[in-house]
């Protein structure tokens, strides 16, 4: 191919390079017929291909960078690496989701780039860069060569847990079952006593285990996880029980909302619950499962499937119930407008453990007049739930009547919340105001006018 048409072909990788690449709003699509002719021309192209590497903020430099992956040459090795340490590209493309684009393309040029990536690795050593070091790593697992090896099991004894994390995994990736020895010796510098699910699940001692697994036949696995084995039982059956225990619970404890609506907000509550029980459950039984080495990773991603559907489904249920699910969970579900508490002398019993009779009639008068306002009115324990209009265009309110534990003796509270995107601010203090002053009235009537004694405490007046 002649020169000026190469040159033509490396102008069009520059289509997108009006701005950063991280400024697009949406990844632009690649200018891929170019980029396909490039790799063709091979060797040819990859002089000036290199040069568009000089300024790595653009997304041509991307596009360069793949095409050289493509046609392995191996005077793209250094400035690929220099692209990748460049603070612009490593700022730039860790948004756009193309970081790992020259790990790849270094792995396409294979063995060629095993010297130069060895040699990057002992200079982010000594700079402790951990990203640089990381990089290096994840290529290095790809090069089956012995320097390769050595340089990942020397990682393994590193300070910095993360790069500990990646030497691990890039040995597991490298596939070679001499690494079982070494991450036997690591391992054994953790206590398994002090391992519990969740450290398991995240540090070092979980991904040697891992990669254990992987790379040793199933017995001697189990010989080398005996020692941790049991308190990673221990622990799986406690969080295995409680999942159970909150599906048993959800049966024999609904939630019990009382009046409007409170048939469909208890069907919420117990379809909810369980479905994120049931998640979690089948969730950690797969994990264990692939502990004890009874199912394999690849047959752990097939699960995975049935996972992503529950969560999925949940994700949807809770689309599709977002405001019954907020109420369930004790949340005010939209805007809050307006908000005011008012306590009130003589309300509730001195004793905590009495009955309320007074702050029950209260919140029934409440209940009372909310309905005839044309609320659809329901309560759970001391609070009130009122609601109308439709989802996108609700008038909610909120009341709890209730013993106030800030002040001494008898005092009672009464705690209101406007809410919803249905209601104007005309609406707001037409409904507010004369709430008030029922709740006034009532409390007179069971305290007695010269009884009567409020104190408005904090709130949005």
């Amino acid at each position: 191919m002649k020169p000026e048409q190469i040159s033509k072909l490396i102008e069009a990788l520059k289509i997108n390079d009006e701005k950063r690449a991280d400024e697009y709003e949406e990844e632009p699509d690649e200018p891929r017929e170019a980029m396909d002719a490039l790799v063709k021309v091979g060797k040819l192209a990859v002089e000036p291909l290199l040069e568009l590497l000089k300024d790595t903020s653009k997304y041509s430099c991307l596009y360069a960078i793949k095409v050289l992956g493509e046609i392995r040459d191996p005077r793209a090795v250094q400035p690929i690496i220099e692209a990748f340490s460049s603070e612009d590209f490593r700022e730039v493309f860790v948004e756009t989701g193309d970081y790992d684009e020259p790990n790849f393309a270094l792995q396409k040029i294979g063995l060629p780039a095993l010297e130069p990536v060895l040699n990057y690795l002992e200079e982010k050593k000594k700079k402790a860069d951990v990203e640089g070091m990381v990089f290096s790593l994840s290529v290095l697992a790809h090069f089956k060569d012995e320097k390769a090896f050595r340089a990942l099991v020397n990682m393994l004894s590193y300070s910095d847990d993360e790069v500990q994390y990646f030497a691990i995994e890039s040995l597991r990736e490298y596939g070679d079952k001499r690494a079982v020895e070494y991450l036997k010796k690591l391992l054994g510098k953790i206590d398994a006593k002090d391992i519990d699910a969740e450290d398991l699940l995240i540090n070092v001692g979980k991904s040697a285990i891992d990669a254990i697994r992987k790379l040793a036949p199933t017995r001697e696995y189990r010989n080398i996880i005996a020692p941790y084995a049991l308190e990673y039982l221990k622990r799986s059956r406690e969080e295995i029980n409680k999942y159970l225990r909150h599906i048993e619970s959800t049966h024999e404890y609904p939630l019990r909302f009382e009046g409007d609506d409170a048939e469909d907000l208890n069907a919420v509550a117990q379809e909810y619950k369980i479905g994120e029980s049931m998640q979690n459950l089948l969730r950690r039984a797969a994990e264990l499962a692939v502990y004890e080495a009874v199912i394999s990773d690849d047959e752990y991603k097939q699960l995975e499937t049935i996972f992503w559907k529950l969560f999925e489904n949940q994700l949807e249920f809770k689309r599709e119930h977002e405001e019954e699910i907020d109420i369930i969970k004790g949340y005010i579900p939209g805007p809050v407008l307006k908000e005011k508490k008012r306590s009130y002398k003589g309300l509730a019993p001195e004793s905590t453990f009495a009955e309320h009779p007074k702050l029950d009639t209260l919140r029934t008068r409440i209940w009372e007049r909310l309905k005839k306002q044309e609320f659809r009115v329901f309560r759970k324990h001391s609070n009130l739930f009122a609601r109308k209009g439709a989802k996108n265009a609700r008038k909610g309110c909120y009341v709890a009547v209730v013993k106030d534990d800030e002040r001494p003796r008898t005092w009672g509270l009464v705690h209101l919340i406007l809410w919803g995107e249905g209601w104007t601010e005309e609406e707001v203090e037409k409904f507010t105001e004369p709430f008030w002053q029922h709740v006034d009235r009532v409390v007179i009537e069971l305290v007695g006018e010269k009884k009567f004694a409020l104190m408005n405490s904090k709130g949005n007046s």
